[in-house]
């Protein structure tokens, strides 16, 4: 699970919380040694300084505790056991049930009966139906949803680093941010959008009729830059980038975890969404422009190879996403 699968954890932890009351905390799985100790958590895991769970107020995190080498041996052969047998769905429903009947919301990040995923083939994903991720996972807790936006919390020195950026590159106006690369980890190319049309759209919104804005290219390091932007890539981390989204008029992206930030952080976007998932799956159409080409073979779930040409997303034109942008910031100026 990357950055956005754990924002999107963010927004269930708001919705359980506002909903019961009770403070969240978050763990991992047990394993048998720390059974053996009472504990329904794993005792050598603390996600204190996630980038994404970082400063989140509503979460706590049990102490962690470094395990003596027996306890690894028995960890190991345990866990071995558990799946020659099959039995690894039972236990952790069985963790699960345990850890509610606590009367504390022991959230386990990876249990995989909290998972969007329904089936996970050697060539694709097979996806959980039901409505948007967040909904799927709060049934595990017989919660209903009130909003899917996931939410990031700040300190004071991030708030400062940010703005000496935006001083020091003349960001003091308004500024698009644009992420025109995507991670490949998990469906290959298939979420990726040319370069040239990236670069065209950029091109082409310098002379469209609309004011102009300065535009930043947020991505990773090593990847290769548009021209005509500042390019921050591998400059920031996640949550300096996320910032310069919040102050920004629009971001520009595909689905990723920038997209998930950009909804934490209240960012108008346009969202280029290929058709691996569904955006009332793992979107934000209520707070985005999404810009999408339906095809019949989605949603694929594919890790890559798609037979189809990528006809999902080479089939969105240039002109498409430009008329969304520009009616993104006319809709903002107004």
């Amino acid at each position: 699970m990357g950055l956005g699968g754990h924002l999107i954890w963010t927004a269930v932890f708001r919705n359980l919380q506002m909903r019961t009351g009770n403070r969240i905390f978050i763990c991992r799985k047990p394993k048998f040694s720390d059974l053996l100790h009472g504990c329904l958590y794993d005792r050598s895991f603390c996600a204190r300084d996630d980038p994404v769970f970082r400063n989140n107020p509503r979460l706590d995190h049990p102490a962690t505790q470094i395990k003596a080498g027996w306890e690894e041996r028995v960890d190991s052969i345990a866990a071995d056991v558990i799946r020659r047998l099959g039995l690894e769905t039972i236990y952790e429903r069985v963790v699960h049930y345990l850890s509610q009947r606590s009367g504390q919301h022991w959230i386990h990040l990876d249990l995989r009966i909290h998972h969007y995923v329904e089936k996970e083939l050697p060539e694709r994903y097979i996806w959980r139906t039901g409505g948007h991720a967040v909904d799927l996972i709060l049934k595990n807790f017989n919660v209903q949803a009130f909003d899917h936006r996931p939410e990031l919390y700040f300190t004071n020195e991030e708030e400062s680093e940010a703005f000496q950026i935006r001083q020091a590159y003349g960001l003091t106006g308004d500024y698009i941010c644009i992420e025109p690369h995507t991670k490949e980890d998990y469906f290959g190319d298939l979420r990726a959008w040319p370069m040239e049309r990236w670069q065209a759209v950029i091109d082409q919104l310098a002379h469209a009729d609309v004011p102009p804005h300065k535009v930043v290219q947020i991505s990773a390091s090593g990847k290769p830059s548009l021209k005509g932007v500042i390019d921050l890539s591998g400059r920031i981390p996640f949550r300096i980038a996320a910032l310069l989204m919040r102050d920004c008029v629009a971001f520009l992206g595909t689905d990723g975890g920038l997209m998930h930030a950009s909804a934490a952080v209240g960012a108008p976007a346009v969202i280029l969404w290929s058709g691996v998932n569904l955006p009332t799956l793992l979107g934000y159409p209520e707070m985005h422009t999404i810009v999408r080409k339906v095809a019949e073979c989605s949603p694929c779930g594919l890790k890559g190879g798609c037979a189809q040409n990528r006809k999902c997303m080479l089939g969105i034109e240039v002109d498409e996403v430009l008329q969304a942008v520009i009616g993104l910031l006319k809709q903002r100026k107004r």
